[in-house]
C-alpha cells in the first residue's frame, strides 16, 4: 500500500488506516531526509500503545520501544554503507521477533 501525506493533520488518521489494514508487522518508510518519515513513525507507535519517548535512530541505527501490542524496533539505515553491515548487526534476528520493524 501507498500513502501520500500533505500535512501534519493528516498523520494520526493515515497511521490509523495503515495500522487497521497490515498484514504484515515489516514496514518500509521511504522518503527524502526531512520529509517526516519519524514524525510519522512517532504517531504509528503511539497508536500501538507506549508512553516510551519516540526518537530518530540515526546514530543508533535501532531504537527499541515498548508498547501495548508488544516490542517495536525502529531502524534508520541512512548511515549503514551497504546490506552486510545491517546482517553484522542481526537484523535478521529483529526480522524474524515477530515484533513491528519499521525501517527509514
Amino acid at each position: 500500500m501507498e500513502y501520500q501525506i500533505n500535512g501534519l493533520d493528516q498523520i494520526p488518521e493515515v497511521a490509523g488506516e495503515i495500522l487497521k489494514q497490515l498484514e504484515y508487522k515489516l514496514i518500509c518508510f521511504e522518503g527524502e531526509m526531512g520529509a517526516g518519515k519519524t514524525t510519522f513513525i512517532k504517531e504509528f507507535v503511539k497508536l500501538l500503545g507506549t508512553d516510551d519517548d519516540i526518537s530518530s535512530p540515526t546514530f543508533s541505527i535501532v531504537n527499541e520501544y515498548d508498547t501495548e501490542k508488544g516490542k517495536v524496533y525502529h531502524f534508520d539505515f541512512y548511515r549503514l554503507n551497504d546490506e552486510e553491515e545491517a546482517l553484522d548487526f542481526g537484523i535478521e534476528d529483529y526480522f524474524y521477533s515477530n515484533a513491528y520493524c519499521l525501517m527509514e
